[in-house]
């Protein structure tokens, strides 16, 4: 049976992340307050963060965050992306009112 997924082009990679099914079932579980009403803005963020930072929790994972004032009267939006050299994937995404820990490794100008 092929999984289903979807992929977005990440400029701050310069490849494509894959966002599956399971992953966007995890999410709308896991945090109902971001999925579905606010499903663009996981795009949004991987394609133009305001920041990248380095997850303290895994050490290939990285922190896209990007400042929402049309979520929830302004928060963030945090896509958390693990990369291998073979491919790179959406792990969990949710909404923050602050930005999360972690190295900052990139910003927007």
């Amino acid at each position: 049976m092929p999984v289903d997924y979807s992929e977005i082009f990440c400029p701050y990679f310069d490849e494509k992340i894959i966002l599956t099914d399971e992953r966007v079932e995890h999410i709308g579980g896991q945090h109902p307050d971001l999925l579905p009403q606010y499903r663009r803005f996981i795009d949004e963020v991987i394609q133009k963060p305001d920041s990248v930072r380095r997850s303290r929790r895994m050490p290939n994972g990285y922190l896209f965050t990007r400042w929402c004032p049309e979520v929830q009267n302004g928060k963030y939006i945090v896509v958390v992306i693990v990369s291998e050299a073979s491919r790179k994937w959406v792990i969990t995404s949710y909404i923050s009112r602050k930005l999360p820990q972690g190295e900052t490794i990139w910003t927007k100008d």
